[in-house]
């Protein structure tokens, strides 16, 4: 009689922890959910943005980014001739250049309705007083400096670029 009774409570306390294990998601399910909620919400943003949305952000990464290749390409200069850094609106595509004697290095990039816009006097504030348009040049010393220059790209969002009298390209506005 005591082993039934044995055998009956085993059989109720395995009942009540099926139960309790049987309840709820596991970590695995929920994080699957997560992660498929996640593909489903980047899959439907891409559907209500607009490619010029992206066209000035690229504009302003890749021109940063040529900026700052200029400055280390003169910083690794040792031979006295300067570096220059080109850029230009052709067509729907921004060109940045930079060249050093015979070696040029260049990137193109993908500028539709973006405009670029410079000036070495209006170096703080609203773009409006930066109407110097491109193509423009600076060249960069030996020791990486350059004409301090702030420079406005203007696309369905506007920011604005520096670039120091020591020759730093940053984004923001130009401190005094």
């Amino acid at each position: 009689m005591s082993t039934r009774r044995e055998s009956t409570r085993r059989e109720s306390t395995r009942r009540k922890s099926t139960r309790r294990n049987a309840s709820g998601f596991t970590l695995v399910e929920l994080v699957m959910v997560m992660v498929l909620i996640g593909i489903l919400a980047v899959t439907a943003r891409a559907a209500f943005v607009k490619q010029g949305d992206f066209a000035a952000t690229l504009v302003k990464n890749q021109f940063i980014s040529s900026l700052r290749l200029a400055q280390q390409a003169a910083l690794a200069k040792s031979d006295g001739i300067p570096v220059t850094f080109t850029a230009s609106l052709v067509g729907g595509d921004a060109r940045f250049g930079v060249s050093h004697d015979a070696e040029s290095s260049s990137r193109q990039v993908d500028a539709a309705g973006t405009t670029i816009h410079w000036s070495t006097t209006s170096l703080s504030g609203s773009c409006a007083g930066v109407t110097g348009s491109l193509p423009h040049m600076l060249t960069y010393s030996s020791e990486g400096d350059t004409a301090k220059t702030r420079f406005c790209i203007v696309g369905e969002q506007t920011y604005k670029v520096c670039v120091s009298g020591l020759g730093f390209a940053y984004e923001g506005d130009c401190e005094s």
